[in-house]
C-alpha cells in the first residue's frame, strides 16, 4: 500500500514536472516568435536606410559625414540584431540591438531634422514616400516590439512562480531581456514636437 502511494506521488511529480516543463518551453516559443516579428519589420527598415541616405545626400552634399554616420549606425544595428535574432534567448546579444538601435534611432533624429530644414527635400516626392514607409514600419516594430515584451513578461513571471521557477532551475531556462523602449524614434520626435 505505501509503495502504490509512493508510486502515485511520485507520478504526479513527474506529470507536474512534464506539464510546468511544455508551459515554459511554449512560452519561450512565444516570445522567440515574437522575436522574430520585429527582426522582420527591422529588416525592412534596414532596406529603406540606403535610399534615403542617397535621397537626402543629392540635397544636403555638406552633410557627408551625419550621412557616413548613419549608414555606419544602419550597419551596426543590422549586425547586431542578425546576432539577436539568431539567438533571442541571449540577453547579452539582445542589448547589444537595443544598444545599436538606440545610436540607429539617434543618427536618424538628427538625419531628419536636417531634413526637415530643407525646402528641396520637403518637397521630394522620393523622400515623402520614404518617410511615409519609414514611419509605416517603425509602426510596425513599435507594435511587434510591445507583443513581444509582453511575451517576455508572461515568460519571465513563470520563471519566478512556482512551479515554474523549480522546473526553469532544473533544466537551465534563462530570464529574457525585455525591449526597454516601446517607442521608436518616429514616436518621440512626435511627442517631443506635440509638447
Amino acid at each position: 500500500m505505501t509503495a502504490v502511494l509512493i508510486g502515485l506521488a511520485l507520478l504526479v511529480v513527474v506529470f507536474w514536472t512534464v506539464g510546468a516543463y511544455k508551459r515554459l518551453v511554449g512560452m519561450r516559443l512565444a516570445y522567440r516568435s515574437a522575436f522574430a516579428q520585429i527582426d522582420t519589420h527591422l529588416k525592412h527598415r534596414y532596406t529603406l536606410i540606403p535610399t534615403l541616405v542617397e535621397t537626402v545626400r543629392s540635397s544636403l552634399p555638406h552633410e557627408r559625414e551625419t550621412l557616413q554616420g548613419v549608414t555606419s549606425a544602419c550597419n551596426q544595428a543590422m549586425q547586431a540584431n542578425a546576432v539577436a535574432a539568431q539567438n533571442p534567448v541571449d540577453t547579452a546579444a539582445v542589448r547589444q540591438m537595443i544598444d545599436g538601435e538606440a545610436v540607429l534611432g539617434a543618427s536618424l533624429e538628427i538625419l531628419s531634422a536636417l531634413a526637415q530644414a530643407n525646402a528641396d527635400l520637403l518637397s521630394n516626392d522620393t523622400m515623402r514616400r520614404l518617410n511615409e514607409e519609414l514611419a509605416t514600419t517603425e509602426h510596425r516594430i513599435a507594435f511587434a516590439r510591445h507583443a513581444y515584451n509582453d511575451s517576455v513578461v508572461q515568460y519571465n513571471r513563470a520563471l519566478h512562480q512556482f512551479p515554474g521557477s523549480v522546473v526553469a532551475n532544473m533544466f537551465g531556462f534563462r530570464m529574457a531581456e525585455p525591449l526597454q523602449s516601446n517607442q521608436s524614434p518616429l514616436e518621440r520626435r512626435q511627442g517631443r514636437g506635440a509638447g
